[in-house]
């Protein structure tokens, strides 16, 4: 370390510290990256490896693939001779990793006390969730770690004036998010919320100009990418075929079913119920259907 690195470090030691965060979760998700894939797993190996312009562009994850096979040929070109496995697992084990120090950076952002916010990233790095998509090769810690950035982007915006550059990247950041995975689209929402009510030191007509340099720069971003997919790669060619295309992916997979406002309150009981996943939630999913079975919990909690 030079000596202007030295005096850098000694005035501002914490500077650091992210880095430090994203290199050691990084090695950690190396060194236990999974052995066994899940079905998705295999599948996007596929694509990646072989799959035609309309597999690598899934509306409702579209970069990751195409993301993917780019660094895959990019270790091709160096010499590389191997399956598109292991390039993917690393790629997806460094946005895991930087989802990590994200987090703490946004932490201390919201002055969180430095051990709390230690603690709570530990918690997130080494939870299983967070572990699982980030050794595996799944399309989520790519798009968290942009959604991540972008609330990092509007956090700071309430002590760091929001110019068009930042706004510029805040929207970069969004639209990347959502290109990852669209349900990133929610996060629209709290972003809007996050610039209308900065501190009272930026004007109300500020905060309006930042929301509409974000909001129209996101939407052009995201709208621009989506129509020239739609139009170029699978040749939709009218509105409606537009709305078909973005909406009826979903109701394909069978796991998910149709998209339908009536699923709304058994979606509901099914998430109260997964509070306690033992025996069907204790017997609680059958009991908010109005279901009573004490016959079956009985025995259960007698055992």
């Amino acid at each position: 370390m030079s000596q202007v690195d030295q005096a850098i470090f000694a005035r501002n030691p914490q500077r650091y510290v992210p880095w430090l965060i994203l290199v050691a979760a990084f090695l950690v998700y190396v060194a236990t990256l999974s052995q066994r894939l899940d079905r998705n797993s295999l599948y996007e190996l596929m694509v990646i490896e072989h799959g035609s312009a309309t597999e690598l562009l899934r509306p409702n994850h579209m970069l990751f693939r195409p993301l993917a096979r780019g660094f895959y040929n990019l270790w091709q070109f160096f010499g590389y001779e191997g399956r598109a496995l292991l390039p993917a697992q690393l790629l997806v084990a460094f946005t895991g990793a930087a989802a990590v120090a994200i987090l703490w950076v946004i932490l201390v952002e919201i002055g969180s006390d430095r051990r709390l916010a230690a603690w709570l990233t530990l918690a997130y790095a080494s939870g299983y969730a967070c572990w699982y998509w980030s050794t595996n090769v799944h399309y989520m810690l790519p798009a968290v770690s942009s959604a991540c950035a972008a609330f990092l982007l509007m956090l700071r915006l309430r002590r760091i004036p929001p110019t068009p550059v930042r706004l510029v990247g805040m929207s970069l950041l969004t639209a990347l998010a959502i290109a990852f995975w669209q349900a990133n689209v929610f996060i629209v929402a709290p972003l809007s919320y996050g610039i209308l009510f900065l501190p009272q030191a930026v004007s109300i007509s500020q905060r309006r100009q930042a929301l509409l340099i974000w909001g129209g720069l996101t939407l052009a971003l995201v709208a621009g990418l989506y129509l020239i997919v739609g139009t170029q790669v699978y040749g939709v060619d009218s509105l409606s075929s537009l709305r078909s295309w973005l909406t009826t992916y979903p109701a394909k997979m069978t796991v998910y079913g149709q998209m339908d406002p009536h699923r709304v309150v058994p979606t509901f009981i099914s998430a109260v119920a997964a509070i306690l996943p033992v025996w069907e939630g204790l017997g609680l999913r059958a009991l908010l259907r109005g279901e009573l079975i004490l016959q079956k919990i009985i025995p259960q909690v007698s055992r």
